[in-house]
């Protein structure tokens, strides 16, 4: 009797110890500043002095274990990277667009197209092919598309020679801009446990959203110019681009993400400027914060420094 007694307050004692421990715990989250590591058209991009930044959790390792020895292969996936997300949230997707955004900054010839996707009464996924009479191949397209109505009434037509009344976002569900570009770019990277079952898949060290656009674009046109953009300094960056206007976009995280910046001695940190508030009251003593609009702001501001 003593003997059990004593075996179940070590075992109490055991797991109370191990709780802080974030792999077991789960949902921890931290900021997180890496260097980033950019292959462009098949060549690597050295970019020693650039840092992207994300916010990791932890997946706590017995649902990992436990996803691994009960998952039924042939029922619906239950990790993050095997569902389908919209494609700007995938880095396979966004990389690409944002490493042409970059070569199209430092003078290529690049081309980026769109394609409006969306999913009809019946379930069915069609195209948009044409938005108030207008070709939708290009952000330009869907720009010009824009300004024909609504005073004319807008209507769309889709590449299965349906005709809609309306906006797509009004006839449509889950619509969505799927940016595609001829340029191959790809990040790398990868962490033990973070947000999707390690077990099952290989992890990669970066966010599943797309905040690490702005310093791919960044790094791509510093490769393209061969001109390092903080000569002797270290610059980190978070920010989504828009591939439709160009804008640094809201992401989340942002206080975290200037904190993991500041702990790893960066010098200059780039953010969107529409979070500038959520930054108020935090101290950083030696590291200059940088509100930037779009990736053409971002440039111009880097050469004042």
């Amino acid at each position: 009797m003593r003997r059990m007694r004593w075996t179940r307050w070590l075992i109490a004692v055991l797991v109370a110890a191990m709780l802080p421990v974030p792999w077991l715990q789960g949902g921890l989250r931290h900021g997180a500043s890496r260097e980033l590591a950019l292959t462009v058209e098949g060549a690597t991009v050295a970019s020693p002095g650039l840092r992207y930044l994300t916010v990791l959790g932890y997946y706590p390792l017995v649902q990992a274990v436990a996803d691994q020895l009960v998952h039924d292969a042939s029922g619906p996936p239950t990790d993050l990277l095997s569902l389908d997300p919209p494609d700007w949230l995938r880095p396979v997707v966004n990389e690409p667009v944002a490493a042409a955004l970059g070569l199209r900054a430092a003078g290529r010839e690049v081309t980026v197209w769109l394609r409006m996707v969306g999913v009809d009464d019946a379930g069915q996924h069609v195209v948009v092919d044409r938005f108030n009479g207008r070709p939708i191949r290009t952000g330009q397209d869907l720009v010009a598309a824009r300004r024909l109505g609504p005073d004319g009434g807008w209507w769309f037509s889709t590449t299965d020679g349906r005709r809609f009344d309306g906006a797509p976002s009004d006839e449509l569900t889950r619509v969505q801009l799927r940016w595609h570009t001829s340029v191959t770019a790809h990040t790398t990277g990868g962490v033990p446990f973070g947000h999707v079952a390690a077990l099952r898949e290989p992890i990669r060290e970066l966010p599943v959203g797309a905040s690490h656009t702005l310093m791919v674009a960044l790094t791509a046109y510093s490769h393209t110019v061969q001109r390092p953009l903080l000569p002797g300094r270290v610059l980190a960056g978070t920010g989504e681009l828009d591939p439709l206007t160009g804008a640094v976009g809201r992401i989340g995280g942002l206080r975290l993400k200037a904190e993991a910046a500041y702990e790893d001695g960066v010098d200059v940190l780039l953010y969107p400027a529409s979070q500038t508030a959520s930054l108020e009251g935090l101290r950083t003593p030696g590291m200059r914060r940088v509100p930037v609009t779009s990736l053409t702001d971002a440039i111009e501001t880097l050469a004042t420094l």
